[in-house]
Order: C-alpha cells, then sequence, then structure tokens
C-alpha cells in the first residue's frame, strides 16, 4: 500500500532536556498522531494493550460487534500475532 501525502507531519516532536516521558507513552503518542492521517493503521497489543500505550485512542476492537475497529486484542498470543503481522506484510496492503 501506499501512505497518504504528508503522514509523517503530525509526528509530535519531545525535546531532549524536556520532562522525561517513558519510551511507551513516546510511542503510543506517534501511534495515535499518525492513527489520523493512516487510516490503516491498526494498534494491537497482546495482553498489555493499556500499559504498552499500543491501542488507539477512540477506536473499537477489530472483533466488536461494531467491526471494523482499528484495535486488535490478541490476548496472551505471541505467535498468532507474528502470523498476523507475517500475513499482512505478504499481502503488501
Amino acid at each position: 500500500g501506499e501512505l497518504p501525502p504528508d503522514w509523517d507531519a503530525a509526528i509530535p516532536v519531545f525535546p531532549a532536556g524536556e520532562k522525561k516521558l517513558a519510551t511507551r507513552a513516546a510511542s503510543g503518542k506517534v501511534l495515535n498522531a499518525l492513527a489520523g492521517r493512516v487510516p490503516t493503521l491498526l494498534g494491537g497489543s497482546a495482553d498489555l494493550g493499556p500499559s504498552n500505550k499500543t491501542l488507539l485512542d477512540g477506536e473499537a476492537s477489530l472483533a466488536s460487534p461494531d467491526a471494523p475497529g482499528r484495535n486488535i486484542h490478541f490476548g496472551v498470543r505471541e505467535h498468532a500475532m507474528g502470523a498476523v503481522v507475517n500475513g499482512m506484510a505478504l499481502h503488501g496492503g
């Protein structure tokens, strides 16, 4: 797939020397900023999504009755997570 024009314009900047920010919190901010510009971006995690900040704010679960959501709740299934992302990469879109 192709990225939309200016997809990276919303990436936040975290200046050095500012208040300390956990890496996972910074990652969550970047993911959510990109989600507003890249409609095909999905969030998700095993069982730690809220803790590792990999869920997209305001988005439903892909498995919810309101599907399609943009967050995948894998549960404790790391091998399944690998299989899913390999399939997505193979598809190319």
